[in-house]
């Protein structure tokens, strides 16, 4: 698994619109190919934020490189905010809550 990872900053008051913005994406990217997870992370104090994919392979993510910088760049001037960093991680250890068998 490879996760995306990327951060942002911007005015404080456009938090929620980055939100909106990254919501309307959402079936576009569960549609793409080797896509398992998104998150997207806000300090409202600062105005940062991050958002984090995750692919199940470097493929998937190789392969949706042009349409994500496009979809960041969406999300990011909806909201007034710049991009500050894009970087990639191979997922080496996953720990998920423990269910009830």
């Amino acid at each position: 698994m490879v996760a995306r990872l990327s951060t942002y900053d911007g005015p404080t008051e456009e938090i929620d619109r980055m939100r909106d913005s990254f919501e309307r994406l959402t079936d576009e990217l569960r549609g793409m190919d080797g896509f398992e997870d998104a998150f997207l992370l806000v300090d409202r104090d600062s105005g940062s934020a991050i958002t984090l994919t995750l692919w199940d392979n470097q493929a998937a993510v190789e392969a949706s490189a042009e349409r994500a910088e496009q979809m960041r760049q969406e999300v990011a001037s909806a909201a007034s905010h710049e991009i500050k960093s894009v970087d990639n991680y191979e997922v080496r250890l996953h720990v998920g809550r423990m269910t009830d068998s």
